[in-house]
């Protein structure tokens, strides 16, 4: 995820209706004005999501604020799933954050600009032939300089192919790099975001499988800073980091090895351990709040696990789970999805306080998350 520390604004990214491409101002989706937790600061969240029951490719992005009022919004068409025999693709998020806005990428590769006056542009195209290609792409943080990897599923009996391609606000796309690979199914370089240090990508990366993930967005061995002739550049972590999230600062969750699936080890950028805790092996997406205090996973039940606190604080006082942690609003304060679909706050002291946003992404949502419902990032204020 990528997030700020700072006040911010929430975009919901959801099915739509149409495949086409429209921004649409719109004043409010929810019947009242909500109040937030009392915890951090309020905040806009950009979120992404393909309720049950919808087309996987049909989605809307949307900028909402932390009353539930709509901001603005843009109904799309996101890249599809390249079909690969006897394997699950695993997708990139289609929507980033990048200076007070919302990028978001369709099925021919065109990325938009989407701000909080409705107002759509389009900035780059990283151009995609087919529905057989995997696009990930990240934008700097002054929203001027994209990157991108795109991998191609060869035909039968061809080799995968992998491009890595930059591009300025504006500009043409440049590839910086082509490969070939031998294998069945490779292992490629995906970019995965963009933080202080500048764009990253994971390398050895997962994409597709029929096994489960404890990241679908950091699926590499490594996460690393790629140079501007798109090759890896240094390790973010240390040289035993398998990385789960990552703040904009540099400050990285990681597991020890790849064989490791019970630790969460906080670090700064060159590997110096922060704090860590031991829950045990079954969670999944693993989130990293934006202070780098807590860290929230979903498993049987939701649960927080804070750097000041020894007792982790939990979602739910039985097995079935009630609510699904999406990610980090703000310090303290995490965005989750109840069992109908609605969203809301939840404080990290309290997680049992659920604040709703008045937002329904619809379908019954507490497996969602995260191929149907990601918070790519936030907005800071104006």
């Amino acid at each position: 995820m990528r997030r700020a520390a700072a006040v911010c604004a929430l975009i919901l990214l959801g099915v739509a209706c149409n495949n086409s491409t429209n921004a649409i101002p719109t004043p409010s989706v929810a019947t009242s004005a909500r109040t937030v937790p009392p915890v951090g600061q309020p905040m806009d969240v950009v979120v992404g999501s393909a309720p049950t029951g919808g087309p996987a490719n049909a989605m809307t992005v949307r900028i909402i604020d932390p009353h539930g009022f709509v901001v603005a919004k843009a109904a799309f068409t996101a890249p599809p799933a390249p079909h690969v025999p006897d394997c699950d693709s695993v997708l990139q998020p289609p929507v980033r954050v990048g200076a007070g806005a919302a990028f978001y990428a369709d099925s021919k590769g065109v990325v938009r600009r989407l701000d909080r006056s409705g107002t759509v542009s389009e900035v780059a195209t990283f151009k995609l032939t087919s529905g057989q290609q995997f696009l990930s792409f990240a934008v700097s943080p002054d929203g001027k300089h994209l990157m991108a990897s795109v991998i191609t599923v060869p035909a039968k009996g061809g080799q995968w192919t992998e491009d890595v391609e930059r591009a300025d606000a504006g500009g043409a796309a440049v590839v910086l790099s082509h490969g070939t690979f031998a294998t069945a199914l490779p292992t490629p370089l995906v970019i995965t975001g963009w933080d202080s240090g500048g764009p990253t990508a994971t390398t050895n990366s997962v994409v597709c499988t029929r096994e489960s993930l404890i990241s679908h967005e950091y699926t590499g061995s490594a996460l690393v800073h790629v140079g501007p002739d798109g090759r890896p550049l240094d390790r973010i972590g240390g040289s035993d980091c398998v990385p789960m999230d990552e703040l904009p600062n540099g400050t990285v969750l990681c597991r020890i090895g790849l064989n490791d699936c019970q630790s969460l080890n906080v670090r700064t950028s060159s590997g110096t351990t922060l704090w860590r805790r031991v829950p045990g092996c079954g969670f999944f997406e693993p989130r990293l709040s934006p202070d780098a205090q807590a860290v929230g996973v979903n498993a049987n039940f939701s649960i927080i696990y804070s750097r000041n606190v020894s007792k982790p604080a939990s979602f739910a006082r039985e097995e079935s789970p009630n609510y699904a942690l999406v990610g980090w609003a703000a310090p303290g304060i995490m965005l989750a999805v109840r069992q109908n679909g609605e969203l809301g706050f939840a404080s990290a002291l309290n997680p049992l306080t659920f604040t709703p946003l008045g937002v329904n992404i619809g379908g019954q949502c507490i497996g969602c998350v995260p191929t149907g419902l990601t918070l790519a990032g936030l907005i800071p204020p104006a």
